[in-house]
């Protein structure tokens, strides 16, 4: 067998065993470096805003509220940082201000919110290859999803986990805007 069939062979057979692209697949070997990882969540960089809806799940009740959030590297593009806020009916209801790394070592994302009004609760992330930067409690009881959508808004949701059913708490749709 030649060396490219070889080659071929275990990329194809990586890719179906892992569940992944073959380039994924190809650098599951490789360990990212923490620049190169967060660089990676560029698709969340830049000043967003829109509409969001917040979903009660005991009483069927939503709300719906403004959402803006700049979002940037910091300290060389080791971390990213969230700072989001926001308003239902001209009033502040939430900020966030969120930092993200990557652990080398663990070979994931920890996306740590702070609203100065309770504990941090941190999260291990993922990136997926459709670019879903997808994000669990310790728990595995809570995920944050974040991805682009084709017409370039930017959509970030929460679900809980209920009888073993996701079921969403919040979501947002967000625009480029310019900054404040």
């Amino acid at each position: 067998m030649s060396r490219y069939k070889m080659i071929k062979t275990f990329l194809v057979s990586c890719a179906l065993t892992c569940g992944l692209s073959i380039t994924a697949c190809a650098q599951a070997d490789e360990k990212l470096d923490a620049q190169t990882a967060i660089d990676q969540l560029r698709f969340l960089v830049g000043y967003w805003a829109g509409d969001g809806t917040s979903y009660d799940l005991d009483t069927g009740t939503t709300k719906h509220y403004f959402d803006r959030e700049h979002v940037r590297f910091d300290l060389d593009k080791n971390l990213l940082l969230i700072n989001a806020s926001g308003q239902l009916n001209g009033k502040t209801t939430y900020q966030l201000h969120t930092v993200i790394f990557y652990d080398v070592e663990a070979q994931h994302y920890v996306y740590t919110p702070y609203s100065g009004q309770r504990t941090p609760r941190p999260f291990t992330c993922e990136l997926t290859e459709v670019q879903q930067f997808i994000c669990l409690t310790a728990a595995k009881t809570y995920r944050l999803t974040f991805q682009r959508l084709p017409d370039k808004r930017w959509n970030e949701y929460g679900e809980r986990l209920e009888d073993g059913v996701w079921r969403k708490t919040f979501e947002t749709k967000l625009s480029p805007v310019p900054p404040n």
